[in-house]
């Protein structure tokens, strides 16, 4: 039996790249024979084509994906469409253009998701999706971004505590995802969240394994033959899934605000001397150097952390133990314009702030999890390092880094991101959404600041 699903992906002003999936868990999935993609709003009806597939070793299930970039549609638009097959509607999806502009501060505020950690397994009622469909209009994002673990291709870890056949390992990270991006219910379900909006989606070590490419607990990434096995099946359900384009960092501009999303798990290294390639991480150093307003920087872990030591040998080894992160910390460093930095991975919610010499701010937002996949830990919130860069690099002074929010909660969240222009100034509030609010859940923004021009 197939499944179908339609996940908005990259947009401009006037285009929306849409992911089209079709999936199967018990047989090989075809393209359909004529497959249309309606925009209910327009009457626009454009034909399905270009398929490609993903399919387990013996070809006894998998996915059979396609794109298509909808075109000519107005700024700041919203529009419902449906994928029609044989003349039934099979999927819909709502998908929305970018500001051709940053909105003053007397307009509707440019508004962005942040999460990441999302493990189906420990949300089986679909509480990501109802929390994300309760959002009141006003904070209904136009923007997602999902920056790591959207599945956990490693949980339960006691399933992978004895060896598995490549095959068996493709069928349960087939159905991994396929649960995952079908997860539906009454205005619930983590689908909700795929396909409402565009998304930019990156990867951190759960779309491979637990601190991938290093050996973790899993029995099969013990051995260099099982880690490129599993990297191999990995990598091609991410290709087919997260609307993964062979790109590492990607950029989008609303206005004079430009955002820079960068995966730092793809290209990681196994000696821990890079986690982008080298000409990817130029291509950050120079989007930094040149910024002329206040930018934002999405990446898959925190700058603001110390190494992980001995501990990366069995948890997960962060940025600061890769000899690179001495390049991104003197770019931020020599910043010169204010640099929002999101982020997730840790599963806490934090906003902390660096002032540099330069008297330009550095502050990284994090918001994980959205789901706490089984073997995550206790839920505790940690205070950032006391300094930044936490561990000494040669040629950057550290700066003293300041907990910027009294927001210090460790639970099932994501966070809406309202922006302005106010003159010279980039306006930020954040807000979060709690999957189980307690007495303890904000209920005002956890966040409020405007990032001034520097001249």
């Amino acid at each position: 039996m197939n499944s179908y699903a339609i996940v908005p992906g990259t947009a401009t002003s006037s285009t929306v790249d849409v992911w089209i999936g079709v999936m199967s868990l018990n047989q090989r999935p075809s393209p359909p024979a004529a497959a249309i993609m309606r925009n209910d709003s327009t009457g626009e009806q454009i034909p399905v084509t270009g398929w490609n597939e993903w399919l387990v070793p013996d070809a006894t299930a998998g996915i059979v994906y396609a794109h298509l970039v909808m075109t000519g549609l107005a700024p700041r638009s919203r529009h419902r469409i449906e994928l029609i097959v044989g003349g039934a509607a099979e999927a819909g999806a709502w998908i929305s253009t970018l500001p051709d502009r940053l909105p003053g501060f007397e307009e509707r505020p440019f508004t962005i998701m942040l999460g990441s950690c999302f493990c189906a397994a420990e949300d089986k009622v679909g509480s990501a999706g109802k929390a994300f469909r309760a959002l009141p209009p006003a904070l209904r994002p136009e923007l997602k971004l999902l920056c790591g673990d959207q599945v956990y291709l490693d949980s339960p870890f006691y399933n992978f505590l004895v060896p598995h056949t490549k095959g068996g390992l493709a069928e349960t990270f087939l159905k991994n995802y396929v649960t995952t991006w079908t997860q539906s219910g009454d205005l619930q379900g983590y689908q909700q969240i795929l396909s409402d909006a565009p998304a930019f989606l990156t990867s951190d070590d759960h779309e491979f394994w637990n601190n991938a490419p290093f050996p973790s607990f899993s029995v099969n990434t013990w051995t260099a033959g099982g880690r490129h096995d599993w990297w191999e099946l990995a990598a091609g359900l991410l290709t087919a899934f997260q609307m993964f384009n062979g790109q590492a960092v990607r950029r989008v501009d609303v206005g004079e605000l430009q955002m820079l999303v960068a995966d730092t798990r793809i290209k990681r290294r196994d000696d821990r001397t890079d986690f982008l390639e080298p000409a990817d991480m130029q291509t950050i150093e120079s989007w930094i150097a040149g910024l002329t307003f206040p930018g934002i920087l999405v990446i898959g872990q925190p700058i603001f952390q110390k190494k992980a030591g001995f501990a990366g040998n069995i948890a997960d080894w962060n940025l600061p133990d890769f000899d690179q992160f001495a390049t991104l910390c003197r770019a931020l460093l020599a910043a010169p314009q204010p640099v929002i930095v999101l982020t997730g991975d840790v599963h806490y919610g934090r906003v902390a702030r660096v002032v540099t010499h330069r008297q330009v701010e550095i502050v990284e937002i994090i918001s994980s999890p959205m789901s706490l996949v089984t073997g995550g830990g206790e839920r505790s919130w940690h205070e950032p390092p006391g300094e930044f860069p936490a561990d000494a690099i040669p040629g950057a002074a550290s700066l003293p880094v300041e907990t910027v929010s009294s927001w210090k909660r460790a639970a099932d969240h994501f966070l809406v991101l309202e922006l302005w222009q106010e003159g010279g100034r980039l306006r930020v509030r954040a807000n979060t959404r709690e999957m189980n609010p307690d007495a303890g859940t904000p209920t005002a923004p956890v966040y409020d600041h405007a990032f001034q021009r520097m001249a």
